[in-house]
């Protein structure tokens, strides 16, 4: 039998393949995790007039802000070992399955953090006012986020988890990751080790924002006014990313050279609906209109207007 397909595996009858498993309500909590009942979120506002006479407003605030999920995070846990299991079955026939390599995969686990935390996010933001001559005013400010303790999805469970265990940036194509049972490759990171047997990476994220305000109030109660927003933001993370397209948005992408993702958007390039996605069982409902890689870095640039 080709052993090579046994790297990465558990070993038969070595140790306890549940051993950390916790059944809800066995020594733990009924609801599988615990999370706290509230919350502290502060705000804080201050504005100051630099004149005294209202033509130069210096203002700031900030605040923490949650967002507690549903109770849908827990629909994916029957499906953890050892409820349900995987196994391999290789070189073997139909009639007598068992004579081929068997191999059990390492248990893949949908879970939530047990004493787990409610999403959260600083929010900021400063600026100053200025009163201009003809009844105009300009406003010009800078807006933060910080994000912690987030989900991918409101609602988890397999569809919005993310893979804690998905291989580092590069991690195929280093020496100590290449397999000494594989001969040598002329394809960079064909010789690597299973992902199973490579390092983690977490995902992290960023946005800093630059807003600017100009309007002009006529004597009649009538308004002009104008808004630009300049956003950056800057996310590492591993999971699926969309591009969007139009006329006040670019996205650029830093790839990996390494493992591609189907993307199955809703829009074509131009920003419009995709007709076929309107439309069910044809050829483009549901169909990938796309593909990226994973575990991309970009960096997002947006003006509003």
């Amino acid at each position: 039998a080709n052993t090579a397909a046994a790297i990465g595996t558990v070993v038969p009858n070595s140790g306890n393949l549940n051993n950390g498993i916790r059944q809800a309500g066995d020594g733990i909590a009924d609801t599988s995790y615990v999370w706290p009942r509230l919350v502290v979120g502060p705000r804080f506002g201050v504005a100051y007039d630099l004149t005294g006479s209202q033509t130069f407003v210096l203002r700031a605030g900030g605040g923490l802000f949650y967002d507690r999920p549903d109770g849908n995070t827990v629909f994916s846990i029957p499906g953890n070992p050892p409820i349900s299991t995987s196994q391999d079955l290789r070189n073997g026939q139909l009639q007598t399955l068992g004579s081929g390599l068997s191999t059990a995969g390492v248990p893949a686990l949908i879970d939530f953090q047990y004493n787990a935390q409610v999403p959260s996010s600083w929010q900021w933001q400063g600026g100053v006012q200025m009163a201009l001559p003809w009844a105009m005013a300009l406003d010009v400010a800078y807006v933060g986020n910080h994000g912690f303790n987030r989900l991918r999805s409101f609602q988890g469970g397999t569809n919005g988890s993310v893979d804690l265990n998905a291989v580092d940036f590069g991690a195929a194509y280093l020496p100590q990751n290449q397999d000494p049972t594989l001969g040598p490759s002329s394809v960079p990171g064909a010789s690597a080790y299973t992902s199973n047997l490579l390092r983690p990476f977490r995902g992290l994220s960023n946005v800093n924002e630059q807003q600017t305000r100009f309007w002009d109030e006529y004597h009649s109660n009538i308004r002009l006014g104008g808004n630009r927003t300049l956003q950056f933001r800057l996310d590492a993370f591993n999971v699926f990313n969309t591009v969007v397209i139009n006329d006040r948005e670019r996205n650029v992408i830093y790839r990996s050279p390494t493992d591609l993702t189907i993307v199955n958007s809703q829009t074509l390039p131009d920003g419009s609906i995709d007709p076929a996605r309107l439309t069910p069982r044809t050829a483009g409902f549901g169909a990938a209109t796309g593909a990226q890689p994973m575990r991309n870095l970009q960096l997002q640039i947006r003006f509003a207007f």
